[in-house]
């Protein structure tokens, strides 16, 4: 994202959660020449992950009902739109985007949220994950074989996930 802002890189893809520090003039240098568009379909089409932030109650809690009122308020209308104004969408599908976010994010957004798949699949090696990712990106930052790369990294991916319990 730092390099985002600062003028580094021509496109970033990322968690929508992050819109307000990319839109800030304090943050970010080309705010008025970012543009939002879809991620590019694939063989098998449009595919996008959800990937929500979650409240919860503790089975072992002992203040459950004031915990329970507290989710109430945090995921209430009022305080959904007052964090979608900081360009934060929210856990509602009912509050308003101000008019302060830009009507092609929300479009992107909407869009995307309609199709998304509610999960990934679970991955339990983790630190194997991202190896295997990280070094075909670090190949590619490098100016090596980003094909041979990317197969060596999905074959690692694969690797870590089939030895997982």
């Amino acid at each position: 994202m730092p390099l985002f802002q600062q003028r580094q890189l021509a496109m970033w893809n990322d968690s929508s959660s992050f819109l307000g520090a990319v839109t800030d003039p304090n943050k970010s240098l080309d705010v008025g020449n970012i543009g939002f568009a879809r991620m590019p379909a694939g063989p098998a089409g449009e595919n996008h992950a959800n990937f929500p932030w979650a409240l919860a109650i503790s089975s072992l809690s002992e203040k459950k009902e004031a915990t329970w009122y507290f989710i109430q308020w945090a995921t209430s209308a009022a305080i959904v739109e007052r964090l979608q104004a900081d360009g934060v969408a929210g856990a509602r599908t009912d509050a308003p985007f101000p008019s302060t976010v830009p009507a092609e994010w929300v479009d992107v957004f909407r869009h995307d949220l309609a199709i998304a798949r509610p999960k990934l699949p679970l991955v339990v090696p983790v630190p194997q994950v991202r190896d295997a990712i990280g070094a075909a990106i670090v190949a590619s930052i490098g100016g090596s074989d980003v094909a041979a790369a990317v197969a060596e990294a999905a074959a690692g991916f694969d690797r870590a996930v089939d030895a997982a319990p």
